[in-house]
């Protein structure tokens, strides 16, 4: 595990330059649902290379605490700290706390518990990158956050898209049609949000499918 440490450095640099670059845009008067999807892409990236990358579930599940550990530290004493995904900037929300809460227990579930590395990032590559697509498209054609259908397809073919990365596809397939319906129908409150539902979404239909062919 020691051997993979620089790994996990990287990972770590990585979505802090994420999170940095949220910051700023958000500084430089960015919207705020735009430059949080910065920060959305570089956790993606992180999630996606976890797998190739580590040997074992060690690393991801410690990077995934510590950022959520981090992030709530952060709402909790300091909110301005991370105001480019929460914190100051949606004190209504703790999104930014969503995102790697469900991550932490996608890993533990699909990748510690049924022994599925590559299955076990889906659920956050489809926040880190399918959410990020359908957050785009919807303030390209409307110019503010809301839920449409042209946004909810371009998330669900982005989603799709990625499912092509694990074998068989066609569980992570049902997975982003899962993942796509919460994203949609979720209606975000103080503690909830779409962040947290698409992924245990996600993971229901992967562990319920994986379990089922076990």
């Amino acid at each position: 595990m020691l051997a993979e440490a620089p790994r996990a450095l990287f990972l770590a640099f990585l979505v802090l330059l994420g999170l940095y670059m949220s910051n700023r845009l958000v500084d430089y008067g960015v919207s705020h649902h735009f430059a949080r999807k910065v920060a959305h892409i570089t956790a993606g990236t992180a999630y996606l290379l976890a797998p190739y990358w580590f040997s074992s579930w060690g690393w991801p599940v410690v990077l995934s605490l510590g950022a959520l550990i981090m992030l709530g530290g952060a709402r909790l004493v300091r909110p301005q700290t991370f105001r480019g995904v929460g914190g100051s900037a949606r004190p209504n929300a703790i999104a930014e706390i969503n995102f790697p809460l469900g991550g932490l227990v996608s890993l533990l579930v699909v990748w510690v518990w049924l022994g599925q590395p590559y299955l076990s990032v889906l659920p956050m590559l489809y926040v880190g990158f399918g959410d990020s697509v359908t957050g785009v498209v919807r303030s390209a054609l409307y110019g503010h956050e809301t839920k449409a259908w042209p946004g909810t397809l371009a998330m669900l073919l982005t989603s799709l898209l990625l499912a092509t990365l694990v074998s068989p596809w066609w569980i992570g397939a049902l997975a982003a049609v899962a993942a796509t319906i919460a994203e949609r129908l979720t209606v975000a409150r103080r503690w909830w949000d779409d962040n947290i539902t698409l992924q245990l979404a996600a993971v229901l239909v992967i562990g319920g499918l994986l379990s089922f062919r076990l």
